[in-house]
């Protein structure tokens, strides 16, 4: 069905669009959070006008809470509109090129880049961030490759929305990074737990695109 009114058709590519802005927005709230070890604290020895800056806007490391739930927020937000756009495209038949190549493009963007920031703050391991940049950049190639080659087109499989699902629970949980032992809630934790159930998904889709693939060529 067309959508209620002419000037909504290119609201699926505008969604799209907002999670690619929200990048830069989470990144730069992130910048301001203190690590959660004392190895960037306002009393080490760090260069002293970014140290000056940061206890401007962040003195003491008080704000780490509400910083930490604004960019939680807006990634939960951003993530929504991720389910969003493709309800909507499909629904009022406004699939577009456009909207096929920016889709994944702004959920990488978004994913690897709260991932990556999560690093330094102390709340993900690196190597865990490794795994999963390792898997989206081999199945992209791989994609590319079979595309040049015309023999197959490798779709995304219900184990890749898996992925996808919890990787944005866990990120959201990690950046929220809120405690409360009087409510018993702790999303530092359910971030974690769920983190480690996205890796597992993102290493068992990343080999079932590889015998996908190998399978077709063979």
């Amino acid at each position: 069905m067309p959508p209620p009114h002419p000037a909504l058709k290119n609201l699926p590519n505008w969604l799209t669009l907002m999670r690619v802005v929200a990048v830069p927005v989470v990144v730069g709230i992130m910048l301001f959070i203190w690590p959660d070890y004392p190895v960037l604290r306002a009393d080490e020895s760090i260069e002293s006008w970014w140290k000056d800056i940061l206890i401007l806007v962040n003195p003491d490391g008080q704000k780490n809470e509400i910083l930490s739930f604004i960019a939680g927020f807006i990634f939960v937000i951003a993530s929504l509109t991720d389910l969003l756009d493709g309800y909507l495209a499909r629904k009022w038949d406004v699939v577009s090129n456009l909207g096929k190549m920016l889709d994944p493009l702004a959920d990488k963007l978004m994913v690897m880049s709260a991932m990556i920031m999560l690093v330094p703050l102390g709340r993900l391991p690196a190597w865990m961030v490794v795994v999963v940049m390792a898997r989206e950049i081999s199945v992209t190639a791989l994609r590319a490759i079979a595309a040049a080659e015309g023999k197959m087109v490798i779709e995304a499989s219900a184990l890749g929305k898996y992925k996808t699902v919890f990787q944005l629970i866990a990120i959201s949980g990690l950046l929220f990074h809120f405690h409360n032992p009087y409510l018993n809630a702790d999303l530092h934790n359910l971030g974690a737990v769920m983190f480690l159930v996205a890796l597992f998904f993102t290493v068992w889709s990343g080999i079932d695109y590889f015998y996908k693939y190998w399978t077709a060529v063979a």
